[in-house]
């Protein structure tokens, strides 16, 4: 039981700590602009998540200090998560909204565009998509996670129902041998 909770967990905590260690390259790079090895890891971190960020700045603000307090609040409420009682159901939440918030900043990190109605109209041999996304070895790693934490969510709830099933059947049985 507590291994469960752990392991569902793992996977929005590991984005949480993703999103973290790019803004704390970003933080490096700003107390040592001229170190190559710190421009490397900001260049491949904002690769993945650097789009992202420019989206939520308008809602929590500019500063690095309120990104990581947000990024504080969201490692604490799936700690939370993990300890409620309705531990199942709000993992299951999170573990998706996890999983959706990494594909969103992946494709929007690789600058998708897809054609509209509005766009002039596709020729007879192309694709109504006019892109091709393309991950980097850690983006599809979390993506596998993300996926194997959303199957282990589904089976967790699903075992859940199948007890809870089993122990209303059990009640009823008991009322009726009373009755």
């Amino acid at each position: 039981m507590q291994a469960t909770r752990i392991l569902l967990s793992i996977f929005p905590l590991t984005l949480v700590g993703v999103l973290a260690a790019e803004r704390c390259a970003l933080l490096w790079l700003g107390t040592d602009p001229a170190s190559p090895l710190a421009w490397e890891v900001w260049l491949k971190m904002r690769a993945a998540f650097g789009r992202m960020w420019q989206t939520v700045e308008t809602s929590i603000g500019g500063s690095i200090s309120s990104h990581f307090l947000a990024l504080l609040l969201i490692a604490a409420i799936v700690v939370l998560v993990a300890w409620s009682r309705r531990w199942r159901s709000y993992s299951f939440l999170s573990n998706h909204i996890a999983l959706l918030v990494a594909v969103a900043s992946f494709v929007m990190a690789s600058q998708a565009k897809v054609s509209s109605l509005a766009a002039v109209p596709a020729s007879s041999g192309n694709w109504a998509v006019t892109w091709i996304a393309q991950f980097s070895p850690v983006q599809l790693l979390l993506l596998c996670g993300g996926i194997a934490s959303c199957v282990l969510c589904h089976l967790a709830v699903l075992k859940h129902l199948n007890e809870r099933s089993a122990a209303v059947s059990l009640r009823v049985r008991m009322l009726q041998k009373n009755l």
